[in-house]
């Protein structure tokens, strides 16, 4: 993206994630997806819709049925 000048983006975005978030605001990402995925960003475990999407995301992954 950078290459095709598309390096002023980032001068209010800190990650690819976060521009696509700002553009398409309503489309639900899967952060796991994104480069960097491993570090959550400031205050993300803090927010509940992003502990319940992980346990979902855990479940699935693991086979869980019922806890």
């Amino acid at each position: 993206m950078q290459a095709e000048g598309g390096s002023p983006l980032f001068y209010h975005h800190s990650s690819l994630e976060s521009l696509l978030r700002s553009v398409y605001p309503d489309f639900d990402w899967e952060v796991s997806k994104f480069p960097g995925a491993d570090r959550a960003t400031k205050g993300h475990w803090k927010q509940e819709a992003n502990i319940t999407a992980a346990m979902e995301n855990a479940e699935t992954q693991l086979g869980i049925k019922e806890v």
